[in-house]
């Protein structure tokens, strides 16, 4: 049907007719180019979170790699994004989640081991480095010490 236009194979259903799919043991390459010309949608919604420059929701083309979404995502923070601990989140087809970790790496090509290519409702997420951890620690520390101290600079001023 999809190749040549032969509708033989394509009949029409009726109300309460009853189709049984069963599962296929394998996908041969032509499966594939049919299932992800005519079934996938072109575009794909994945979120990039973390320590990059713009995070939220991308949408992105599909077989798009990791690598590449943390791109258009602004890229990672510099100072504060740990490279070599990315964290994609995926759910799978029995509704579990997975965690895998990857490295941040532009010179490997797709592949599940290193630079995967992201399906719809992937997050991606950059975490902070130590550097990052320890200056945001140090920050929520100081702030309300450093209220203390304007307050009694601003007592001694006008007691002066």
């Amino acid at each position: 049907l999809i190749f040549q236009g032969n509708t033989t194979q394509n009949p029409i259903l009726f109300d309460g007719d009853i189709l049984k799919i069963d599962k296929a043991p394998s996908i041969n390459e032509k499966q594939m180019e049919i299932a992800v010309a005519n079934l996938s949608p072109k575009v794909i919604k994945v979120w990039v979170v973390g320590e990059v420059q713009d995070p939220g929701e991308k949408k992105i083309k599909v077989n798009t790699p990791l690598s590449q979404a943390i791109m258009i995502a602004g890229g990672p923070k510099n100072g504060r994004a740990n490279k070599f601990n990315i964290e994609l989140y995926r759910i799978n087809r029995n509704n579990k989640v997975t965690r895998t970790r990857y490295k941040l790496d532009y010179t490997k090509p797709i592949s599940n081991k290193y630079n995967p290519s992201l399906i719809s409702g992937d997050v991606v997420y950059l975490k902070r480095n130590n550097f990052a951890k320890t200056s945001d620690s140090i920050k929520l520390i100081s702030e309300p010490i450093r209220g203390v101290i304007t307050s009694y600079s601003l007592l001694k001023l006008i007691n002066e």
